[in-house]
């Protein structure tokens, strides 16, 4: 018989297959039975983290200087590279000597290696129970985790291995071009750098990490869509399914190449078909949220007087996180249909071309015997035990930032001895309300005064044509020209 390796006809098929699934009949246990599945696969959008240091105003003489128009206070890279290297020292000595910050810090660590691991054997193991799901369209969660737990296992090796390797790869494609910026010196013209010299020094760079995100893109698209295929076929390992996908590849490289282009032109009627589903996700979580408020609402009403500040506490801490994980499900489990056809996309393809490997032909019509039901008819013990692993890590970490904070506070009464910036040896005089002064010894040292009336002491740094930087005892400060009426020295 010939084999049929065509990509188009896999999208016939995995349309009708996971109409098959989801549609016939529906069931929203069903749904909401893959969309756990494929959650714990890991098969969802990315997290962005968004972190930024506090930072500490300057003392009040400085701040009274800068208010005037067109001086804006600024803090050199240089200068806050130094002060927050004395933080850190000042805190490390604090926090070093705190034992109970000690414990829990160190509980906190070792829970969140522990629940990382976890969460990616359980990712592992759950990427071949997504696929056991859509070949039988069996809803055993439980016989499907264990029954690919020893390929789950071998994935999660490699997995691991390769995200640690993919993680320095990247942080030194991160790393070169900053080094590059910090050794010609742009860091310290901050904020008067030429954007021309900047992209002349990165655009090296700037190829090489392209090249290398598409590298990564490839490699993660051979894994999920070959890889993981072939190990589940062929109940195989990681290294033979790499061998596998090796040898696809050499011998069907024109039908894998039409595999990728047409699996990028699905993603355009994907993206009209994601606003629709995510319209009726947000309808879904609206009136989730809805009900959710009303049932806080009932219960606070309810709730006696004195008891009411205790329950909206306890309400807060409960419906928050509830709220969220809901909506995260919701939206999830609307996507699903998304999640199905690519994932059958690509079982139907590597079956297309190798006869071998086509998966639901040969166990779509299997149903699970009942000794296999009876041999695994286990609880998901690792899933229980990550969740409870996650509970315990992030209480951990909440507590060893509240007990560091703590002994920082006890060690550093004053906020002025934790303040980014320089503080007067002996006390000023006030400086009076229509020229506002900042008193610097410094033999270079001028006197801007400004058409507010007000006036600022510092030394010159850098000048241009529309502005004029100084160096003040709380950092820098930059001043329109147009705002300057002379220059004394």
């Amino acid at each position: 018989m010939k084999k049929n390796r065509s990509a188009a006809k896999s999208i016939a098929l995995s349309w009708g297959r996971m109409l098959e699934i989801l549609f016939k009949p529906f069931s929203l246990k069903k749904w909401i039975g893959i969309g756990v599945i494929v959650m714990l696969a890991g098969n969802f959008g990315g997290m962005n983290f968004n972190v930024q240091l506090p930072g500490k105003s300057a003392d009040t003489q400085t701040r009274a200087a800068l208010t005037a128009r067109g001086a804006h206070p600024q803090i050199s890279p240089l200068e806050v590279k130094e002060k927050l290297k004395e933080l850190f020292a000042k805190s490390s000595a604090v926090l070093k000597t705190d034992r109970p910050f000690l414990i829990a810090a160190s509980f906190a660590v070792i829970s969140g290696i522990i629940t990382i691991l976890l969460w990616l054997f359980i990712k592992a193991v759950f990427s071949f129970a997504f696929i056991e799901t859509v070949v039988r369209n069996d809803l055993s969660m439980k016989i499907a985790y264990h029954n690919n737990k020893r390929m789950g296992a071998s994935l999660f090796w490699w997995n691991t291995l390769y995200g640690l390797l993919s993680l320095c790869a990247l942080l030194a494609i991160f790393y070169l071009p900053m080094r590059a910026l910090w050794d010609a010196g742009v860091f310290a013209q901050f904020p008067d750098v030429d954007m021309k010299h900047v992209l002349a020094l990165i655009t090296p760079y700037a190829v090489t990490a392209v090249a290398s995100f598409l590298g990564f893109l490839l490699i993660d698209l051979m894994l999920n869509d070959f890889v993981l295929v072939i190990m589940y076929a062929r109940r195989c390992g990681i290294i033979k399914g790499l061998r596998g996908c090796a040898s696809i590849i050499l011998r069907h490289g024109v039908s894998v190449v039409q595999y990728i282009i047409l699996k990028l032109l699905l993603f355009i009627p994907g993206i009209i078909g994601g606003i629709i589903l995510l319209m009726a996700g947000l309808l879904s979580c609206g009136l989730f949220l809805a009900a959710l408020g009303g049932i806080g609402f009932l219960v606070l009403t309810m709730t006696p007087p004195a008891s009411k500040m205790i329950a909206s506490m306890i309400l807060t801490a409960v419906g928050i996180p509830l709220a969220g994980c809901a909506i995260f499900f919701c939206i999830l489990t609307i996507f699903l249909p998304v999640h199905l056809f690519f994932r059958l996309f690509s079982i139907y393809f590597v079956g297309s071309i190798d006869k071998g490997l086509e998966t639901i032909a040969a166990m779509g019509a299997l149903v699970y015997t009942d000794e296999e039901k009876k041999a695994h008819a286990k609880p998901l013990a690792m899933v229980w035990s990550a969740v409870l692993m996650t509970i315990v890590c992030i209480a951990c970490v909440v507590l060893a930032v509240f007990l560091g904070g703590t002994a920082i506070a006890k060690a550093s009464p004053r906020a002025a001895d934790w303040s980014m910036t320089a503080q007067p040896s002996s006390p000023a005089a006030p400086p009076s309300a229509a020229a506002p002064t900042v008193s610097i010894k410094q033999l270079n040292s001028v006197r801007i005064k400004l058409k507010n009336g007000g006036s600022i002491e510092g030394e010159i740094i850098s000048t241009s044509q529309t502005s004029t930087t100084l160096r003040l005892p709380g950092g820098t400060a930059v001043i329109n020209n147009s705002d300057i009426v002379t220059i004394e020295r």
